[in-house]
């Protein structure tokens, strides 16, 4: 790769990357490949980010801490709610859920226990998409004589992407 800064042939080497791209603090990759220039400018390759939010996701749930506002900001984004609909769907205004994602008021217990609930049932509806669309098609089928299988095939981005966030994660 070539240094968009000063054109010159860049070293690819593994190391560690702050990722504020998350929006969180606490966030670290490690031994992650990067194109590094002798001018200073390193680019992380990040391979699968759905599957790193969903790990990143995962880690956050389980975590015993009470959840903070950038916490809340990255979950409510990572099940693809506008805050006014997710603050619909908690029983809040989204003044509240404003002040929860600024950290100007802190999430109560119970609200906290409810926001993860949440996350979580999302999270399975959305993988759940797999099967609820097999089971429109199930009404479709006709008993016929017996064919040869047809062809399936899944990319492995599929494959990854829907077991991701069911994966055995330790909070560090």
């Amino acid at each position: 790769m070539i240094c968009p800064e000063c054109s010159k042939k860049m070293k690819k080497i593994k190391g560690r990357h702050h990722y504020k791209e998350s929006g969180l603090d606490n966030v670290v990759l490690v031994n992650i490949p990067f194109y590094f220039c002798k001018c200073g400018k390193k680019f992380p390759i990040i391979p699968n980010i759905l599957n790193l939010h969903s790990l990143i996701s995962a880690l956050i749930i389980k975590n015993p801490e009470p959840l903070n506002g950038k916490e809340l900001r990255f979950l409510r984004k990572e099940i693809g709610l506008k805050a006014k609909d997710f603050a619909r769907l908690l029983g809040v205004s989204k003044v509240t859920v404003s002040r929860w994602e600024n950290d100007n008021e802190s999430i109560g217990i119970t609200s906290d226990k409810l926001i993860r609930l949440i996350f979580i049932q999302k999270k399975e509806e959305e993988e759940d998409q797999h099967f609820k669309i097999a089971l429109e098609h199930i009404a479709s089928v006709k008993k016929k004589g017996v064919k040869k299988a047809p062809k399936i095939e899944i990319p492995m981005k599929d494959i990854l992407r829907y077991e991701s966030f069911g994966a055995s994660l330790a909070v560090a």
